[in-house]
């Protein structure tokens, strides 16, 4: 079991806003169409009765979740310095530095293994994808880092084939997002391992008696670093506590397991 703490935890808030409501970006094709459909009858309600109203959103891609960007800001440079900042302050280790993002957290968390995977000893990601246009993930020549893909076979906000935003722009699913980062980390080819299994509780009442989450790691990577995949047959976007809890304390230990100082530089 990986050494945990003591920890410092860090919960920023996206820099920008948007009236856009990222339950919003699926097409009406999509299985979520009717949590689409009554989202843009809040937002339409929220629009009459507080004009002013907005909330922030991670700019993480082309197609979430800040359409007024589009990708296009600076919100990696404000998580960058958010880090440095917190360094400054409090004793930090700069080898054990992690990022774990969730649903649009997570297409920011991947935005930024894809300009800065350096800084970071490892990213996680739940229900997040990348950019669907591959040459736009580009990471500085030499660096790498550890990713984690977990999602939920059974996603209805974020399905986990992908799918297109409200304005037709496309999101890839997870095994695109993990091939993504297999191919710019530099994993070897075939070094897929078979799949392996990770059990997570379930509640009362569930359909199923437990998850058995699929795990897929490629190894071979640049820098001596992993890409892993954990797929949750059954899942939804929104989990019951038990396997939520359950899932987040395997992502952490696994967070936790990787250290910079046993990534291996290379030239």
């Amino acid at each position: 079991m990986a050494e945990r703490g003591p920890f410092l935890y860090a919960a920023p808030t996206a820099p920008h806003f948007t009236r856009e409501c990222a339950l919003c970006n699926i097409g009406l094709d999509s299985p979520n169409a009717g949590d689409m459909l009554t989202v843009r009858f809040i937002n339409s309600t929220l629009e009459r009765v507080a004009p002013a109203w907005h909330c922030p959103a991670w700019d993480g891609s082309d197609a979430c979740c800040n359409p007024e960007f589009s990708g296009a800001s600076n919100d990696v440079e404000y998580v960058l310095d958010l880090v440095d900042a917190i360094k400054s302050r409090h004793n930090v280790d700069p080898d054990r530095v992690y990022l774990f993002g969730i649903a649009t957290g997570g297409f920011m968390a991947n935005r930024i293994a894809c300009q800065a995977p350096d800084v970071f000893a490892g990213i996680a990601t739940f229900a997040g994808g990348v950019w669907a246009e591959k040459s736009r993930c580009d990471p500085p020549a030499g660096t790498s880092t550890n990713v984690l893909n977990i999602h939920g076979e059974a996603d209805l906000t974020v399905p986990i084939e992908g799918g297109v935003n409200f304005a037709g722009v496309p999101f890839p699913g997870q095994n695109e997002t993990v091939d993504t980062f297999a191919a710019k980390f530099r994993c070897e080819p075939g070094m897929a391992s078979p799949p392996g299994t990770l059990v997570l509780p379930v509640g009362d009442g569930s359909a199923q008696r437990e998850v058995d989450a699929k795990v897929v790691t490629f190894g071979g990577c640049a820098n001596g670093v992993e890409v892993e995949q954990w797929t949750l047959p059954g899942v939804d976007h929104f989990m019951e506590n038990p396997t939520s809890y359950a899932m987040f304390d395997a992502a952490l230990e696994w967070l936790a397991s990787k250290n910079k100082r046993d990534h291996r530089s290379v030239a």
